[in-house]
């Protein structure tokens, strides 16, 4: 609890400092900190019990950088890999804000706003500023295959105990992801920072580095750096259903840091949305999610170089925004086609969520029809 604590009033100050960002994220930082259940979108909307520095990777390891043209030009993985756990999950310390009241559905304007035509079964326009949900379609509170969009908080679990500079040895854990796979190809042995399995899982979508992070983050945890790769991950995500409930996402569930389908990995656009407006929040992931791509070398010296997924931010993409600053796609036969994307609008931030969608074209098609009919609003 006192580490907790800590913990709280560090992320607190981190907000209030801005921490190097630009004047719409502090805003927005310092919007969700300040206030309860949102207006419209009624889940919890608490203060994150995360604190992790923001300082630039080890000085032995090159610092990863935004470049214009990828050498691995994006593409849109597969299917992911799966390794349930049995580990019983442990009651969060303190409770949620609220956590059983479901959001409610927009209130119509008047006379009604024209809203293209969207063709996912389920998608959101959520205001940031106002903690208001804009649009809706489809049932929020539907259980739906969450794909590789459950990153966004393996991310963030792992940032409430992992410094972002922490190196990580590549162990057997890489060994267990399926070859159909979205992979960074990690290897046994290798060494590189928290940061850059960040970036790996914010940009090319490495499910080998969502297992490497699932296991570093177990280990702290436990306070056991011989814990066995299985044991940790296990722990890990006992923590992430133990942090699902700490903010309220009742309607989801994990058994693995990727979101490769599973029976018992769900979770609900109405979550998903939580866990965009938390991602938000953690300094670590937004500033790689708005990158074209990272390019730099391991602690252990080999080069990487990897290309966002998300084609909002490709400037030589047909669905380019330039106020577009994330978050994650996602795809499995199962979710179908994913994204959470958020845009920059002035002094606010537009989340807008597009789940089980049919193609990769019509999931950015969809929301970037949402962006323009309310960034306007």
């Amino acid at each position: 609890m006192k580490i907790r604590i800590i913990s709280m009033a560090l992320a607190l100050a981190l907000v209030l400092s801005g921490c190097g960002q630009d004047s719409t994220f502090l805003a927005f930082w310092q919007n969700v900190f300040a206030l309860g259940p949102a207006t419209q979108d009624t889940r919890p909307d608490v203060t994150p019990p995360s604190a992790t520095p923001t300082s630039p990777s080890s000085p032995t390891e090159t610092e990863p950088s935004a470049t214009h043209q990828p050498t691995d030009p994006p593409t849109e993985p597969p299917t992911d890999p799966t390794e349930p756990s049995d580990a019983p999950t442990e009651p969060p310390t303190e409770p949620p804000t609220d956590p059983t009241e479901p959001p409610t559905e927009p209130t119509p304007t008047d006379p009604p706003m024209q809203v293209p035509e969207i063709l996912a079964e389920y998608a959101f326009v959520y205001s940031c500023n106002t903690r208001s949900l804009l649009y809706t379609k489809g049932d929020q509170t539907t259980r739906t295959a969450p794909a590789s969009l459950t990153k966004l908080f393996t991310c963030y679990v792992a940032l409430i105990y992992l410094d972002v500079d922490a190196v990580v040895t590549i162990g057997e854990e890489v060994t267990w992801i399926a070859m159909d796979s979205s992979l960074v190809w990690l290897k046994q042995g290798q060494q590189l920072t928290v940061e850059t399995l960040i970036a790996a899982m914010m940009l090319r979508s490495g499910n080998d580095a969502a297992y490497a992070l699932a296991v570093a983050a177990g280990r702290e945890i436990s306070q056991d750096p011989d814990m066995s790769a299985r044991d940790a991950l296990n722990r890990f995500i006992d923590e992430m259903n133990s942090q699902a409930a700490f903010y309220g996402l009742t309607g989801s569930h994990f058994v693995n840091p990727d979101g490769y389908t599973a029976d018992d990995h769900y979770t609900t656009p109405a979550d998903m949305l939580t866990i965009a407006r938390l991602a938000l929040l953690q300094p670590a992931i937004t500033r790689y999610t708005c990158l074209q791509a990272v390019s730099g070398k391991f602690i252990s010296g080999e080069s990487y170089s990897w290309g966002n997924t998300n084609h909002l931010v490709q400037p030589e993409s047909d669905y380019y925004c330039p106020a577009a600053i994330g978050l994650k796609t996602g795809y499995t036969e199962v979710a179908g086609q994913c994204v959470i994307a958020a845009f920059e609008v002035g002094d606010d931030i537009l989340i807008v969520g597009v789940m089980k969608s049919k193609s990769v074209e019509t999931r950015f098609e969809d929301a970037l029809a949402l962006y323009n009919c309310f960034a306007n609003t």
